[in-house]
Order: structure tokens, then C-alpha cells, then sequence
């Protein structure tokens, strides 16, 4: 009867958003903690709110769809300060890498692809 009481002391308090984490939405949380949110106020990167999502900076870099951080394609190269993808590929014009040749190979290849 106890655990059940605590429980629902836990659910309650936590409703009334007393221990929920800054990155909950008002609807609340389960519990402390950004990954205990019922909804995130900003981004999701997994299961855990975040302020922001890794898409200027930071790793892994990532893109956002909808209110969610999701990883960047372990080709993309990053870019400093700048969007690496913005898809779960690597766009053109994110992924050419240093070499022009490359590049050029790589152009053709999704041309070929596409066409």
C-alpha cells in the first residue's frame, strides 16, 4: 500500500510540475530529469529534451524534423558553422568532400542515380 501511495505522491507532485526539468513543456513529467518529460518546450535528441539540436555545431551533427534532434549520415562531412545535412543522407551539396575530383565523381554518380 505504501509503494503505491509513494507513487502516486510521485505522480502528483510531478504533475503539478514541481520536480519537472526546465526542457518539460507544462504538461509535465514523470519524474526529474529532461529524459522524464511528457513533451519536450524545445527539442527531442532520443528520448531526452534538449534546448537545441547539433546542426551548426557540436556532434554527432544532426537535423531537425519536427521538434527532433535526429543524426546526420556518418558520411556527411561536418561543416564549421554551417548546416552538414539536412536529411538522414547527405545532400550534394553537404557531403563533397575536399578533393574536386571526388566530387565531381560524386555529382555524377547521384546524377546517374536520380536520372
Amino acid at each position: 500500500v505504501c509503494v503505491y501511495f509513494v507513487f502516486f505522491l510521485l505522480c502528483f507532485v510531478a504533475a503539478r510540475n514541481q520536480i519537472c526539468d526546465a526542457l518539460c513543456t507544462h504538461e509535465g513529467c514523470w519524474g526529474p530529469g529532461p529524459n522524464m518529460c511528457f513533451s519536450c518546450q524545445f527539442f527531442i535528441r532520443q528520448q531526452q529534451c534538449v534546448k537545441a539540436c547539433n546542426v551548426l555545431e557540436g556532434e554527432p551533427r544532426e537535423f531537425v524534423e519536427e521538434n527532433r534532434c535526429l543524426q546526420c549520415d556518418s558520411e556527411c562531412q561536418p561543416q564549421n558553422k554551417s548546416q552538414t545535412c539536412s536529411g538522414p543522407v547527405c545532400a550534394l551539396a553537404f557531403s563533397c568532400p575536399l578533393n574536386l575530383f571526388d566530387c565531381i565523381c560524386l555529382v555524377s554518380l547521384v546524377y546517374i542515380l536520380d536520372h
